[in-house]
């Protein structure tokens, strides 16, 4: 073959290299939309902001968008009404809303352990559950799930709201952690994140919580059952996702947070060089990541009929439900094996 003909194989391998880059990037993707319960950035965007920067949503073909919300029951109200597809939401909510008759189901579970206990200051006087008899405590939200959390938590105590103790909306943020510093209320119920978040300012805490609230998961990806039953595809990406990303994450906290940040440049705390505000991070998301560690089963995404039961108990035990909603109503596990179906060994971090 002369040079001529050489040079001319060559562009032409290099053109097609090109046109063959250019289609994936330019493949239709499909938009979706994922709702959190959150006011502000927190790291539980953090995997997302990984699967994005690592491509593991491009190449499900799906594009992401995860507005801020603030509380359980407006999310869950915009899935209902048909404004929402997804969401990244803790249980309560979602065995309330289906015990009324919504039909809302949980296919891939993130965060196994519970995050949501009391904190007081480290050098309050109070010490047990009894102590905050007639006290004011903190929420997030009074339409978050530590507003029945906290409920269930304090009726183990023989306490009930209203009568026993107030809950008061302080927020999530520096105004939530000064207004347990100015004795505004007595104690917090926020979560394992926030508090971590706190504990970079020099705050330090003492938990109370109870037996059976320690044994109720968290976060997990809901969506409606028509939907799961129309677009299960669809949902199984997402999901999968969504699992490389925790995975990548896990394996380089920092990158994770450099995706992050670059994703959702006002997660950055204001205030902090880069470099402080990555090291801080990456401790809080160290704690989340503690708190979704992989199911025995192997499988990511797993429920157990053990942790709905125990959701179940605490939610009729504090009045919220007058009985458990089956767990056919409440999740699938249909869609895991397709979900973990991709070598995590092999996967590109």
């Amino acid at each position: 073959m002369n040079k001529t003909a050489k040079r001319f194989f060559s562009w032409i391998a290099v053109a097609a290299a090109m046109g063959s880059a250019n289609g994936l990037q330019a493949q239709e993707l499909t938009k979706v939309t994922v709702m959190q319960p959150i006011a502000s950035y927190d790291v539980r965007y953090a995997p997302w902001a990984m699967a994005q920067a690592n491509g593991y949503l491009v190449q499900e073909g799906l594009e992401l968008n995860m507005p801020l919300t603030k509380g359980s029951m407006v999310v869950i109200q915009q899935l209902i009404n048909g404004g929402g597809v997804y969401a990244q939401l803790p249980p309560d909510g979602v065995i309330i809303a289906n015990s009324k008759g919504a039909d809302l189901k949980f296919f891939y579970s993130f965060i196994t352990k519970n995050p949501f206990p009391l904190a007081v200051l480290d050098d309050s006087t109070i010490k047990t559950l009894e102590d905050l008899r007639g006290k004011k405590i903190g929420v997030f939200s009074l339409s978050a799930v530590q507003f029945y959390t906290t409920q269930a938590i304090m009726k183990s105590a023989g306490m009930a709201k209203d009568k026993d103790y107030q809950l008061i909306d302080v927020g999530s943020g520096a105004s939530a952690l000064a207004s347990l510093q100015r004795g505004d209320v007595d104690a917090l119920a926020q979560d394992a994140l926030i508090y971590a978040g706190f504990n970079n300012r020099g705050a330090t805490f003492r938990y109370l919580s109870s037996e059976q609230i320690s044994k109720v998961f968290a976060w997990g990806l809901v969506s409606t059952s028509a939907n799961l039953q129309k677009n299960p595809a669809q949902a199984t990406a997402l999901a999968r996702a969504l699992t490389k990303g925790r995975i990548a994450c896990a394996a380089d906290t920092r990158k994770c947070i450099e995706a992050y940040f670059k994703e959702y440049p006002n997660a950055k705390p204001p205030g902090l060089n880069t470099e402080k505000a990555i090291e801080e991070q990456e401790r809080i998301l160290k704690v989340f990541l503690s708190y979704g560690p992989k199911p025995e089963n192997g499988q990511w995404g797993s429920y157990t009929p053990e942790s709905w039961a125990a959701a179940m108990q605490y939610m009729v035990d504090a009045g919220l439900i007058a009985e458990p909603v089956p767990d056919e109503r409440m999740y699938t596990s249909a869609l895991l094996p397709q979900i973990n179906d991709f070598d995590e060994a092999a996967l590109d971090k």
